[in-house]
């Protein structure tokens, strides 16, 4: 993954600044490997804007990052996480 390069850690990091909640949903796993400190400060003031349903999408595609950069990427986001997820964010981030 790191041999993608800049302009696709770009181009993702733009999906998850503009497009929809299902769209940027999606790239939340492979960035957070990629640029997780992107993810920490763009995903926290999308989240605000998105259904349920997407932030247990997200949670479940953070689970694909390695460990440390998964439990910062938690952490940041889980203020702004619905309250129902945030059980799921815990044990994703053991």
């Amino acid at each position: 993954m790191k041999g993608l390069g800049d302009e696709a850690v770009s181009h993702l990091t733009e999906i998850l600044q503009t497009s929809g909640a299902n769209e940027a949903g999606e790239v939340v796993g492979l960035l957070g490997q990629l640029d997780p400190d992107a993810v920490a400060r763009i995903l926290p003031g999308r989240l605000a804007q998105w259904p349920r349903s997407v932030h247990d999408r997200c949670v479940r595609q953070l689970s694909a990052v390695p460990a440390e950069s998964r439990a910062h990427l938690l952490l940041a986001i889980f203020d702004s996480l619905d309250v129902l997820i945030r059980p799921l964010a815990l044990m994703k981030s053991a």
